[in-house]
């Protein structure tokens, strides 16, 4: 009796993409040569939770003006680059990574070794 009264439990949220298969944005304006590929992104609650690959093209440019509500993880996969977070930079090689308060300003500095790729996600509340 007490288990047709019980609260049934909720489903767990499950995004499952394949390897190559996430949507693709391509950057504009100053991130031409920035292609995002989501690998994911659920909402639980008022939590916000994004993944993406992130991959820069050749003519891809350094951009260090980013800004955006949230908490970011940068994991960086392959390459080289020094990536600013307010008025400190960080050096970052195949393996390092980075979390950070999305709300200052942010980004690639100095390309050192391409290709680069990483994994980038975000955490964010919503209203």
């Amino acid at each position: 009796m007490t288990r047709f009264f019980s609260r049934k439990p909720k489903p767990a949220a499950f995004f499952h993409v394949p390897s190559g298969r996430g949507a693709l944005v391509n950057g504009v304006g100053a991130l031409v040569g920035y292609r995002h590929e989501l690998l994911g992104h659920l909402l639980s609650g008022k939590l916000l939770v994004e993944s993406h690959l992130v991959t820069l093209a050749a003519d891809a440019r350094p951009y260090a003006a980013g800004r955006h509500q949230g908490l970011k993880f940068l994991h960086l996969l392959k390459g080289g680059l020094i990536y600013r977070h307010g008025q400190r930079l960080a050096r970052l090689d195949p393996g390092d990574s980075l979390l950070f308060d999305a709300t200052t300003p942010h980004g690639i500095e100095v390309i050192l070794q391409p290709p680069v790729s990483y994994l980038s996600i975000v955490l964010s509340m919503r209203d």
